[in-house]
Formats: structure tokens, C-alpha cells, sequence
């Protein structure tokens, strides 16, 4: 079965997927170990109206799960790779529309 994944990656020992559907992006989120269709199945599934908005929600994700401490240092650091990230996921997202025809 072939999947149309615009990301799929591993964020702290989880497993981020995003797709769209029409009206939709969707965010799939459970164990990078388990099967194609266990994960499938036992994913939790985030859905957003808005591409900003799921953007948003992913950066508060990966600054809330790398938060340890607050120390000011650990702050800075988790801030800085959280944006690098959602970065990166939002320019594979552009990248992956424009080979799909998106305008």
C-alpha cells in the first residue's frame, strides 16, 4: 500500500506523518516501531482547517515535548531546533505541493 506522506519523520522517539485530504491537514502521530498498518490504525490523528494552524500547533508540540527545565539556556536551545523544524517540515511541505501541481 503506498502512501502519499507530504512528512514523514521522527521527532523524540515519535513518528509525525502529515497528508492532506480536500479539506484537511492532517497529522498522524504514534510509534515510529510499529508496522505500516498497526501505525495506521493506532495513530493519533490531529486534523487542521489551516496550514498556519497546524504549523503552530507542531511548534508548540516540539517546544513543549523538548522542554526538560527551565533554565534559560535549555529555553533558548529547545526554542531555536522547535523553529528549525517546523521550518523545515513547512519548506518539504512546499516542496512536495509544487511536485503534486499545487498553485
Amino acid at each position: 500500500m503506498k502512501h502519499n506522506y507530504l512528512i514523514d519523520r521522527t521527532h523524540s522517539k515519535k513518528r509525525i506523518v502529515v497528508t492532506k485530504d480536500r479539506h484537511n491537514w492532517i497529522v498522524k502521530f504514534g510509534s515510529p516501531k510499529q508496522k505500516e498498518e498497526i501505525f495506521e490504525k493506532k495513530a493519533e490523528y490531529w486534523y487542521f482547517s489551516t496550514l498556519e494552524a497546524m504549523l503552530v500547533h507542531l511548534h508548540d508540540f516540539m517546544l513543549k515535548d523538548g522542554l526538560g527545565s527551565l533554565n534559560i539556556k535549555e529555553i533558548t536551545r529547545t526554542l531555536k531546533q522547535s523553529r528549525k523544524e517546523v521550518a523545515d517540515m513547512a519548506q518539504d511541505i512546499v516542496e512536495k505541493g509544487v511536485e503534486n501541481g499545487w498553485k
